[in-house]
C-alpha cells in the first residue's frame, strides 16, 4: 500500500498493515506533497505545493523509483505551475484517471491541471515532459480557475472542468485532435451554470461521473449513448444540505469500484464515501458518525495499492 502525505506534510510513506510504516522521500523546506501517482512505466509523480503560496507548485518525477523505500535514484522537476499559489491538486488533477493505460489508443499519455491556475497539460513520454493544451483565459474567459482534468479510456477523450459559479463548465476534446493551446474544447450541454460546478471527473463504463461542490452538491453523470455520445447531464446522487464538497476519487484497477469522497467545508454536515462499479449504480458505503466543523475535511481516500 502506497500512501501520500496530504496537504500538511511533505514525506511519502508505505505500509502493508497500517501499523508499520516505511518513510522515503521528503519534499520539505516550506512545501507539502499534494498528490502522488505511479506512471504507466513505473515511475512516481509527486505534486508539491509551496505551503505559503509564495511560489508556484511543481510536479516532480522520479528516475528509478522503488516502492519499497518510497524513494528513487533521482528526482527532477518536470512541471511548474503558471503562477504563485497555483498547484497540481492530487484530489482532482493528479488521479488514477490522469494516465491512459498502455493498451489504450493513447498508449500511456498523461494529463494534469493546476488548481487556482489557468492551465492543463499533456505528456506523451510517461510524464518526463509536459506541454499546455488548455488555457482557461482562452476557453472560458472570466472563470476563476481550472478544477479537474481526466482521461476517458472509453471514448479516448480528455475531460476538464472549470469554475466558479456562473462561469462553471465541463469541457471535452478528442485526444487525437489535441494541438497544444490551439486545441478546440467542446462545452458539455447544460453544464455551464453554478448548479453543475464540478470538482472531480471519473470516467466509468456506463457514464462519465462528476463530483460537485455546488450549492446542492452531489454526484452527477453524463450517461453514455454510444461511442462519444451522451444522454443529458443528470443528478445520480443528491446530497443533503450545503457545503459537502466532492474531492477525492480513487479506483485501484479498472475492474474495481471507484470510491467518491465528500468532505465538509462550510456548515456542519457528515462527510461520506460513495462507490460505483460502472457509473450507473451507486451506493453510500460510509458516513461519518458526526458532523465536521467548518473548513475541516472529513474523509480522504488513500492513493494506490
Amino acid at each position: 500500500m502506497v500512501i501520500d502525505s496530504g496537504f500538511s506534510a511533505s514525506q511519502m510513506g508505505t505500509t502493508e498493515d497500517f501499523s508499520t510504516f516505511t518513510f522515503g522521500k521528503d519534499f520539505a523546506g516550506g512545501s507539502g506533497a499534494t498528490g502522488f501517482q505511479i506512471t504507466p512505466r513505473g515511475e512516481a509523480l509527486v505534486a508539491v505545493k509551496v505551503t505559503n503560496n509564495s511560489g508556484p507548485g511543481t510536479l516532480r518525477r522520479s528516475t528509478g523509483f522503488n516502492p519499497d523505500t518510497m524513494d528513487a535514484t533521482s528526482w527532477a522537476t518536470v512541471l511548474n505551475a503558471s503562477k504563485n499559489g497555483a498547484h497540481i491538486d492530487g484530489r482532482r488533477d493528479l488521479t488514477p484517471w490522469s494516465f491512459a493505460p498502455l493498451a489504450s489508443p493513447a498508449a500511456g499519455a498523461g494529463y494534469v491541471a493546476e488548481y487556482d491556475g489557468n492551465l492543463a497539460w499533456e505528456s506523451l513520454n510517461d510524464g518526463a515532459t509536459w506541454a499546455p493544451i488548455f488555457d482557461l483565459q482562452i476557453v472560458r474567459p472570466g472563470a476563476n480557475h481550472v478544477h479537474a482534468v481526466a482521461y476517458d479510456r472509453y471514448d479516448d477523450r480528455v475531460w476538464g472542468s472549470v469554475g466558479d459559479t456562473s462561469f462553471a463548465g465541463i469541457y471535452y476534446c478528442n485526444r487525437e485532435d489535441i494541438d497544444g493551446l490551439n486545441t478546440s474544447w467542446t462545452l458539455l450541454p447544460g453544464s455551464n451554470s453554478a448548479a453543475w460546478q464540478v470538482t472531480t471527473i471519473v470516467p466509468m463504463p456506463a457514464a462519465v461521473v462528476f463530483l460537485s461542490d455546488a450549492t446542492n452538491s452531489g454526484v452527477f453523470r453524463a450517461p453514455r449513448a454510444g461511442f462519444r455520445a451522451y444522454r443529458p447531464l443528470t443528478v445520480a446522487v443528491g446530497l443533503p444540505g450545503t457545503g459537502l464538497i466532492g474531492a477525492h476519487a480513487f479506483q485501484a484497477a479498472e475492474d474495481q469500484p471507484a470510491y467518491l469522497t465528500f468532505y465538509q467545508s462550510g456548515s456542519g454536515q457528515t462527510p461520506r464515501i460513495i462507490s460505483t462499479t460502472d457509473g450507473e449504480h451507486f451506493a453510500t458505503v460510509y458516513t461519518d458518525s458526526s458532523t465536521v466543523a467548518s473548513g475541516r475535511p472529513g474523509v480522504h481516500s488513500h492513493r494506490r495499492p
